[in-house]
């Protein structure tokens, strides 16, 4: 938590705290052969922020973690996936951070690859972002579709790579890497979290 606190903070306004929604399932995670997995149950309640949390670390240094899109907001458009704005840009700073820990832990020095994929089971349904309007300090109340974006089909996997060493400045550029590119795949110009530093 403290490397994807330095990259995008907590306290920042709209930020999802990905990893801490695991809760106690990263307490007692299922240990394999080659594997840590740990994961929230898929849950109907309405009081559940998420639906699905993944995340797998793999011995050999290859990790995964996916987060379910759905579940984060009441359904505002039943025929599409709905793809929350600031969700994006917190996915690829706590990815990024997972990433470069598990990484830095296993006492690798050599740059690592992420790909990113936004996918979706049912094929049918087109991708829209959505998100709260802001001008200037004024943030609307109403969530809903980013104006001047536009629904997709299929969002283009997205590949990128972190240098080694890789200090704080390398770690933030990747993660703002990774959210523009989602971003900039259905027309949205601007992050509206990663702005900091680097």
């Amino acid at each position: 938590m403290n490397r994807t606190n330095e990259l995008l903070p907590l306290r920042a306004f709209d930020r999802y705290a990905l990893l801490r929604e695991l809760d106690q399932a990263a307490l007692n995670p299922r240990v394999g052969l080659r594997r840590w997995i740990s994961q929230n149950l898929p849950s109907v309640s309405p009081h559940a922020r998420c639906h699905f949390l993944h995340v797998r670390l793999h011995h050999d240094g290859a990790a995964g973690f996916a987060v379910a899109l759905e579940g984060w907001y009441d359904p505002l458009f039943p025929a599409r996936h709905h793809v929350p704005r600031t969700l994006t840009e917190s996915f690829a700073a706590d990815l990024v951070a997972l990433s470069n820990t598990y990484g830095r832990h296993l006492g690798e020095q050599l740059p690592f690859a992420l790909r990113v994929e936004v996918v979706s089971p049912d094929n049918s349904k087109l991708f829209v972002l959505i998100g709260r309007e802001r001008r200037g300090a004024f943030v609307a109340e109403a969530v809903g579709q980013m104006r001047g974006t536009r629904t997709v089909s299929k969002v283009t996997p997205i590949l990128v790579e972190v240098p080694a060493p890789a200090g704080p400045d390398d770690l933030i550029t990747t993660a703002r890497s990774i959210a523009e590119e989602i971003l900039h795949q259905v027309g949205m110009a601007s992050r509206s979290l990663l702005t900091g530093r680097g």
